[in-house]
Formats: structure tokens, sequence, C-alpha cells
């Protein structure tokens, strides 16, 4: 058990080392990922090619937090030409991703006519924002 007086110049948000007996026990002394987080898409278009209506095809990019700290946000779906429920996100809709980390992001097209829509995906984080567009062929 470790009780600590309030009145000590103890700081649990800098390095510290925990002695017992003279003894190095746990040393605190690893500071997380510091900097400003960076946004960065794997891909900027996702091309989804003709299709029956029974038939879907999902597509996936990857999101990765090129800077430090966390990359935080949220994705939102514009279908713009759709008319409709052609495109939809498979994937969480909210992105919290470490420092050198990534997060797959799958979108999921089932055409409803013979027309070619188009769509996107819009990515706000607190380390930029992008678009990834969305192309579909149609309905076979």
């Amino acid at each position: 058990m470790l009780q600590v007086n309030g009145q000590s110049n103890l700081n649990f948000n800098g390095p510290f080392t925990v002695t017992y007996s003279g003894q190095q026990i746990v040393d605190f002394s690893a500071t997380p990922p510091t900097g400003v987080p960076q946004l960065s898409v794997s891909a900027q278009d996702l091309v989804f090619d003709s299709t029956t209506a029974e038939l879907t095809q999902e597509k996936s990019f990857t999101v990765t937090n090129a800077g430090g700290g966390t990359l935080m946000g949220g994705m939102t779906l514009i279908a713009s030409d759709s008319g409709g429920h052609v495109f939809s996100l498979i994937s969480e809709t909210t992105l919290n991703v470490e420092a050198g980390q990534s997060q797959t992001v799958t979108v999921r097209f089932r055409p409803v006519s013979p027309d070619a829509v188009s769509g996107s995906v819009r990515l706000t984080t607190n380390g930029g924002v992008t678009s990834v567009r969305l192309r579909g062929g149609g309905q076979t």
C-alpha cells in the first residue's frame, strides 16, 4: 500500500520512482506520446463496380494518426447523388487513434438503380479534416 501525504511534493503527472527498503520497485518515467495529432488516410477514392441489386460490395480505407497524441473525431457519410441508402458505413463513426496507430473504415455499396452514384465520407478530427470520395457503378 502506498500512502501519500497531501503536503508532499509528489507529482503523479511527472516521472517518479517507487522504492522500498532502498530497492527500486517501479519506475514511472515513461511519458505518453505528446505532440499534435495528424490525420492521414490511405485512399482519397473508393470506386465500386457495377453489381446486381441483390449483391453488395465492401471496400475499406485506413485512417492513421501520423502525429503525436490521440487523434479524435468522427465520420459523416454524405451520399450526394445516391438518393437513398446506396452507401453505408459499416465501421464505427468515431475515431480514437493513438500516435502511430491506425483504424480501418469499411463502406458498403448496394445499388438501387442502373445510374452511377457518388458520395463521400467526411472525416473531422483534431488532427485535420478530409474526405474520401465514393463512386459506385450502379445496378446491372
